[in-house]
């Protein structure tokens, strides 16, 4: 899970970069709301991670 999140990640910065060039305010938008999507499941993943290293 934690690779395929990073993985995920690094596809959004390279999609971000590329915005910056192709300035498309529908990717603009799409970004942000993938953004919110990965970091909260990045949020939950370590959250999940450290529950269970607390056991």
């Amino acid at each position: 899970m934690g690779k395929a999140l990073f993985i995920g990640m690094i596809l959004l910065l390279v999609a971000a970069f590329a915005n910056i060039f192709l300035q498309m305010p529908a990717l603009m938008i799409a970004i942000s709301v993938i953004a919110i999507g990965i970091f909260s499941a990045f949020l939950l993943y370590d959250l999940n991670r450290s529950s269970r290293a607390a056991r």
